[in-house]
């Protein structure tokens, strides 16, 4: 690491000399670079590298497991390589994605598709995308002229608040762990868990550009987590970064994971 960044200083005082814009290039490279290895943009974390980030935190054995945001099915179907999990929810708003994740599962007693999606109140909202089934579909009509993708209303979707799931499906139960990615609304998702959350052992939610259009600050995450008192990791590349504080610049609006564990629940 050291010797990297001796031979970006060493770049930078070349450019420094000649062309004073190729050197804010450099000094742009070296900041995302940076914020990389510390987790914030980190694209090169794959799904397999965030599910082996849990083992951290959770036991080979679990009992009941929340998908939320499911898609066609690939981080369930990695979560299930990697844990003998007793029964897995996964819940999909989109038609046309939720049909697909009931055929893949269709075989597995353990696993159980739901074609809703999860919020801080009951209601049905227009769903957005680029096409129908897309892995960035989104209650929210996001901005992305600048990547040249173009956003439009693609069907209707049905949201409910998991508390009330949690009381009637799953009589209380306590939850493993419940992972989070619906493109913004997490935060929402979030508010929506109520009295379950104290249920709830370990959360793994995503943090990026959706951000921007939703209008959610990290500070929204940390202050909720630890007012619940819940442990909040950021996933690197390389380990786990625990944040013990809340920081202006971990307002970083490029795809990030975090792991949230609840400090009052020992049960596994």
């Amino acid at each position: 690491m050291r010797t990297i960044l001796r031979i970006l200083r060493r770049l930078d005082k070349i450019y420094i000399k000649n062309n004073y814009n190729s050197s804010m290039r450099i000094v742009s490279k070296i900041v995302d670079f940076s914020n990389h290895l510390q987790g914030k943009g980190a694209t090169s974390v794959t799904i397999g590298d965030e599910i082996r980030k849990l083992k951290h935190f959770l036991p080979d054995k679990l009992n009941i497991v929340i998908d939320v945001g499911g898609n066609i099915g690939d981080y369930s179907y990695e979560l299930i390589k990697s844990f003998e999990i007793h029964k897995l929810y996964i819940f999909e708003p989109s038609k046309i994605s939720y049909e697909n994740l009931s055929k893949r599962f269709k075989d597995s007693s353990n696993i159980e598709t739901i074609n809703l999606g999860l919020s801080d109140k009951n209601t049905k909202e227009p769903f957005f995308a680029n096409f129908e089934g897309s892995p960035i579909s989104s209650v929210y009509k996001r901005k992305l002229d600048h990547f040249n993708i173009d956003i439009k209303e693609t069907e209707e979707i049905e949201l409910i608040k998991f508390n009330k799931f949690w009381e009637k499906d799953l009589n209380k139960k306590k939850i493993n762990f419940i992972k989070i990615d619906v493109e913004g609304h997490e935060f929402f998702v979030l508010k929506g868990l109520e009295d379950s959350l104290n249920s709830i052992k370990v959360i793994q939610f995503e943090f990026g550009g959706t951000m921007i259009d939703s209008r959610t600050f990290f500070q929204d995450f940390y202050y909720f987590f630890t007012k619940n008192d819940f442990e909040i990791y950021r996933i690197k590349p390389i380990g786990l970064q625990k944040l013990d504080e809340y920081k202006e610049t971990d307002e970083y609006f490029k795809y990030s994971n975090f792991i949230a564990v609840n400090k009052k629940l020992s049960f596994i």
